[in-house]
């Protein structure tokens, strides 16, 4: 991060392709490293192209900045503690994944499944088009604009079952797909949000944890 002159005590932006759930993922590991301030453009490239706005194809430097990290421990959560939390009336997990990959139709682990308690609610469910990601792999379509973020009142409704004061912890397969749903959590006023990074690809191949189908 040094080298590439970002520097966490700034403001950062970052940007995908339009929905993309990676720019999330930097998001969330900008901010487990100590950035305060760190904006998803969720719109993404297409949408800066589409407003004619200034586009270069030519490589970019910034000065080189001193960089010290400081891990946000309370941010991530690990699987062992993710284990011990299961069962836990203080705690709430969301799964982001696919409703095949949710009630273990779809597996590619050990167990099929979720963690018991769990709100299914697919990443994709955030976008005005929940079917968006899949007519683009099918490429039954190159429009990206159904990933456009719902309302606030839209992505609220996702999540009403849910108490905004407790403790939420997030998790997908690898963790890509979360960290889009940590973020609406956190923009919606939930108060403690925690990533699970490793998610089912380690939950679901251990021996000991309890899954429900």
């Amino acid at each position: 991060m040094g080298e590439a002159g970002i520097d966490p005590a700034r403001e950062i932006v970052v940007y995908g392709g339009g929905g993309s759930a990676y720019a999330y993922f930097a998001q969330v590991a900008l901010e487990h490293f100590g950035a305060r301030r760190v904006h998803v453009f969720h719109d993404g490239f297409e949408a800066w192209q589409a407003g004619k706005r200034a586009i270069s194809a030519s490589p970019s430097t910034r000065r080189p900045v001193v960089v010290k990290l400081r891990a946000n421990r309370a941010l991530l959560v690990t699987t062992n503690e993710v284990v011990d939390r299961v069962g836990n009336p203080a705690v709430q997990f969301v799964d982001a994944r696919r409703l095949g990959e949710f009630v273990g139709e779809e597996s590619e682990t050990l167990h099929g499944g979720h963690i018991p308690g769990a709100l299914h609610v697919h990443y994709a469910e955030h976008f005005v088009d929940p079917d968006t990601p899949r007519k683009l792999m099918a490429r039954e379509t190159t429009d990206r604009s159904g990933m456009a973020l719902k309302d606030r009142a839209g992505l609220a409704r996702l999540y009403a079952r849910l108490d905004p004061r407790m403790e939420t912890i997030v998790y997908c397969h690898t963790g890509i797909r979360a960290s889009m749903s940590a973020a609406m959590l956190a923009r919606l006023g939930f108060r403690n949000v925690r990533f699970y990074h490793a998610s089912w690809l380690e939950y679901g191949n251990r021996l000991d944890p309890p899954v429900a189908r």
